[in-house]
């Protein structure tokens, strides 16, 4: 804790789920202090990183691992204002879209991509393409109706390691993950709604699936049990 930050991290065993879950509570003072870190400092760079790597690069207090874009050819990323890619790919996918204020919105990618060459970026600070929506509006998604069936993201119905990201409130924030076995996409939607996040989206997991604090690792992250080298983190810096 600072001036700027206040950031309160532990872990619970779910018996129901029968796997563990890795929190961080995150409380900031200007919505600048969210930032995205790219592998290199570069979008556009060929080679991927650690997360630890990106993270002491970043100088950040809390971060995790985001939506590895370079894993995909497909996507809609926005950083500060400047689209870096707009390529969709025929199946309906959720957008985490943060603006200016650190608040949270919900896109269809279809629908998004026709705001952004209506309107253009400039109310988009980040934006994220994996997905699904976990909550809306206090609400968990219902990831058995039909628009998700064939979400060719995040291993819906399989019991995988997770990442997911909330807002709780303004200048609020949960970031969470679960060690192996790991949880079905419906179930880590029941966490971060039973959390009171307004608003929850789900980040590539499995091995991506990293929380960090302090410089180092805090989770037990699923699959292999150790760091995956990526093209993105995110992360909540000190403004001190």
């Amino acid at each position: 804790k600072d001036s700027t930050i206040e950031v309160t991290m532990w872990s619970e065993k779910i018996v129901k789920y029968g796997t563990k879950l890795f929190f961080a509570d995150i409380k900031i003072k200007h919505p600048s202090q969210f930032r995205r870190q790219w592998s290199h400092g570069d979008y556009s760079s060929t080679k991927n990183q650690y997360p630890t790597t990106m993270f002491a690069n970043s100088h950040g207090v809390v971060g995790m691992s985001a939506d590895f874009y370079k894993h995909r050819k497909y996507g809609i990323i926005v950083q500060y204002g400047t689209l870096l890619c707009d390529k969709r790919t025929g199946h309906p996918l959720d957008v985490l879209v943060v603006d200016y204020d650190g608040n949270f919105h919900i896109w269809d990618d279809k629908k998004l991509s026709a705001h952004i060459k209506e309107n253009g970026t400039d109310d988009i600070m980040l934006s994220f393409t994996f997905g699904p929506a976990l909550v809306i509006d206090g609400k968990e998604t219902k990831l058995s109706a039909k628009r998700y069936e064939n979400h060719i993201l995040g291993e819906l119905d399989q019991v995988v390691g997770r990442a997911a990201i909330g807002q709780l409130g303004e200048l609020h924030y949960l970031l969470c993950t679960a060690s192996k076995p790991g949880l079905k996409g419906q179930d880590i939607a029941d966490v971060m709604a039973e959390r009171h996040c307004i608003t929850a989206y789900n980040f590539d997991g499995g091995q991506t699936g990293t929380l960090l604090f302090d410089g180092k690792v805090f989770n037990e992250i699923a699959y292999k049990g150790v760091q995956r080298d990526m093209s993105d983190i995110i992360y909540f810096a000190s403004a001190e």
